[in-house]
């Protein structure tokens, strides 16, 4: 049973089973990724600051990496860069498995930067509950500036209107996003200063017998035959967040 923080904190015991601190108090002194919303209870975050990239990697194609940079970052002294490589087929994924969630409403945060000659990026969060696996993805497409959500069967639903990211790798564009992990219902998307409603839409389920967990992927498809990258900065996990 999760008691309540020190300092800054409601009276009383929380119900939340993973560490709580005072939340959004923590969210504004360590400055909140995404200044438009502070909603949500934050159960865990990577701000890319430790000496070793604790993320799964996968990378196929010459020259597709991800690794620590501290050429640029969003806050702190480092964020990691996903490198697609040459070949004709170039990607690089970032994966971090973490337990399984309280279900109901999460959110997810990234700080990503936009490079005009990648195909495409996205940042995706999966519920495995037992019986199912739940993804829910935001995709970037840089050539159209379409700005789509993985849905049913995997395919991609566009929203409106589009977003003209700027070309430029020193400059973090801030997503947030939230569904329903118990029912695969989306709820919105927050891009810099654009709000969606993601509400008539759903996201892709199979079924799947793996254990309860959870996952956050990052994933970098690039267009050859030059190499290019984005950084991503300060991911964070949310619970408890409003519809």
């Amino acid at each position: 049973m999760a008691h309540t923080a020190r300092d800054y904190t409601s009276k009383g015991k929380t119900t939340l089973l993973l560490p709580s601190f005072d939340m959004n108090e923590l969210a504004a002194r360590l400055g909140k990724i995404n200044t438009y919303d502070r909603g949500g209870n934050v159960i865990w975050m990577d701000d890319f600051e430790a000496a070793t990239l604790m993320w799964e990697v996968t990378a196929v194609g010459d020259g597709s990496a991800a690794a620590l940079d501290d050429t640029w970052s969003l806050n702190g002294d480092q964020c990691v860069k996903l490198t697609g490589g040459s070949d004709a087929v170039s990607t690089v994924r970032l994966r971090r498995y973490l337990s399984y969630p309280v279900p109901g409403l999460l959110g997810y945060e990234a700080a990503i930067t936009n490079e005009d000659a990648a195909q495409n990026y996205y940042i995706e969060m999966g519920v495995y509950d037992g019986t199912y696996l739940r993804r829910a993805g935001v995709v970037y497409r840089p050539p159209t500036s379409a700005l789509s959500l993985r849905v049913t069967a995997g395919g991609l639903q566009s929203l409106s209107p589009a977003p003209d990211l700027p070309d430029n790798t020193m400059l973090f564009n801030k997503y947030k996003f939230v569904w329903d992990c118990s029912t695969g219902d989306y709820c919105w998307l927050l891009l810099n200063n654009h709000a969606y409603d993601c509400s008539p839409y759903t996201c892709w389920v199979t079924a799947n017998a793996a254990s309860p967990q959870m996952y956050i992927d990052v994933f970098l498809t690039n267009t050859p035959p030059n190499p290019n990258y984005i950084r991503v900065d300060d991911i964070i996990i949310t619970q408890n967040e409003v519809a």
